[in-house]
């Protein structure tokens, strides 16, 4: 099964079938929504959009997540030294790994499209992010 996720999947889904030929769009945060594609029916996952021989079936919502509830990942099989990080802001790179704490954003800039995808801002429960630093140190 090819599954499209990402901003494009949520903006304009019915494009995103079609121009990747995938079975499968998703809208808006994938988190819980990408693992119900292996034991739900389509209809029924908030944000799934697909095509079938009777046309597309685009849905309205986008799923969003509560990012309180979302536990630590495992980073047990992360190799830290393995993995060579160079950010886009700062200079320099080394070896590293990405932590998610937040998405969407406070503020509200003129020229940003941030309405239409994480416009409200949410954290993550901090006990969960500390548990993840402290797997990869």
């Amino acid at each position: 099964m090819k599954v499209a996720i990402g901003p494009h999947s949520s903006a304009t889904p019915a494009a995103t079938l079609r121009k990747l030929n995938c079975d499968v769009a998703l809208r808006g945060e994938p988190d819980q929504t990408l693992a119900q594609l292996a034991d739900t029916p389509w209809s029924a996952i908030e944000g799934c959009c697909w095509k079938d021989d009777s046309g597309e079936h685009i849905s309205p919502t986008q799923s969003v997540t509560d990012m309180r509830k979302l536990g630590a990942l495992s980073f047990t099989n992360y190799r830290v030294e393995h993995h060579y990080h160079r950010h886009h802001v700062f200079q320099g790179s080394g070896r590293g790994a990405e932590l998610e704490f937040a998405r969407g954003c406070p503020w509200s800039c003129s020229f940003c499209n941030k309405t239409l995808f994480r416009n409200k801002y949410r954290e993550r429960d901090v006990d969960a992010v500390l548990q993840e630093v402290d797997t990869l140190i």
